[in-house]
């Protein structure tokens, strides 16, 4: 049986912004830059696959943009 992962996050300050599944954090989100894009694709996507990318450490959501 497979076991869904649900992801969440909490905010921790202003500049930091931490991806949990359950009560384990899995990535911190530093910067508010970072954290205004991210809460801004919570909005208009689905929130776990969102999530789910932005947790994982290789993908472009990680990635600063010039």
């Amino acid at each position: 049986m497979t076991v869904s992962r649900h992801l969440g996050y909490h905010r921790v300050s202003d500049e930091a912004l931490m991806i949990i599944a359950g009560c384990r954090p899995l990535r911190a989100v530093r910067g508010r830059h970072r954290i205004d894009r991210l809460l801004g694709e919570l909005t208009t996507g689905d929130p776990q696959a969102v999530l789910s990318r932005w947790a994982h450490p290789d993908t472009p959501a990680d990635q600063e943009t010039p």
